[in-house]
């Protein structure tokens, strides 16, 4: 599992690769949760996502952790979880309008009123 290798090898990694390590753990994270999105494993798949999400917001990447609030909120709409899914899309479209990405917003936004 590569998320473990590189997890084991985080604490000897230099400044740079260290946040190289960090960028690939969160996206292996994201895959995980994609794949058990698929599998139907949705408990697993929102756990994934939510790591994904914290790695990400860790990271200061806005876009994709706008992008995974997303497909956590799409996650829990089709679980008719709407509340859930609503408090997804709204922090999705903060993040989105805060870092000035008027196509993500608009793309968030889109998805907040389905």
């Amino acid at each position: 599992d590569a998320r473990n290798i590189f997890q084991e090898i985080l604490p000897y990694a230099c400044e740079e690769p260290a946040q190289l390590i960090r960028r690939r753990i969160a996206y292996c994270w994201y895959m995980e949760g994609t794949l058990y999105e698929m599998r139907q494993q949705h408990g697993m798949a929102l756990n994934c996502l939510e790591n994904a999400r914290q790695g990400y917001h860790e990271l200061s990447n806005v876009k994709d952790e706008t992008m995974t609030l997303c497909e956590i909120g799409y996650l829990n709409e089709s679980l008719l979880n709407f509340g859930a899914a609503n408090r997804a899309y709204q922090k999705a479209e903060k993040l989105a309008e805060t870092s000035g990405n008027g196509v993500q917003q608009i793309e968030v936004l889109r998805d907040l009123r389905h």
